[in-house]
């Protein structure tokens, strides 16, 4: 069965997360990035959470996002065939535990591509302010599946990730 095109703009509630210096510096130590800024919270000013840690808290949203494929067509299998194709993290401020941080999904975009269906997920995480605090667009490739219904590219220009270039 295809994945449908229907579920573009399909969103979570947003999801709320408690960060603290535990689960930070757990997550940098995992990484073997001992960098200060990462371990040492007596220097509270300068401790910030490494720049990959939003995947610790969008990863939820993610795999609940997978319940939208039992009512979408895919069957079990073909979401099993689903691998992960693109990562584009946007940072607008460092994370500084301790702080709540609000995070909501919402399918951004399905295409068809040579591999098989392809998705962008777009994951926006906001403080207590609802300030921008990181922006993520999660691609899959569900590996030999279709697309049902129109394709629907990200209409957004945010939510077409730039490629990085250099200086």
């Amino acid at each position: 069965m295809p994945l449908a095109s229907s579920i573009v703009n399909t969103a979570s509630e947003p999801a709320a997360s408690e960060i603290d210096a535990r689960w930070t510096m757990a997550y940098a130590a995992a990484l073997g990035d001992s960098l200060t800024a990462y371990m040492n919270t007596l220097r509270p000013l300068e401790f910030v959470a490494h720049p990959m840690f939003p995947v610790c808290f969008e990863w939820p949203l993610i795999v609940a996002m997978r319940r939208l494929f039992k009512t979408n067509l895919l069957t079990d299998e073909e979401a099993a065939r689903g691998v992960h194709a693109t990562h584009d993290l946007i940072i607008h401020r460092a994370i500084c535990p301790p702080e709540t941080l609000h995070t909501r999904l919402r399918v951004a975009g399905v295409e068809r591509r040579k591999p098989g269906a392809y998705q962008l997920t777009r994951l926006d995480t906001t403080d207590e302010r609802n300030s921008p605090v990181c922006t993520s667009f999660y691609g899959s490739i569900y590996r030999g599946v279709g697309v049902e219904g129109p394709i629907v590219p990200p209409t957004s220009r945010r939510d077409r990730p730039r490629p990085l270039t250099c200086p």
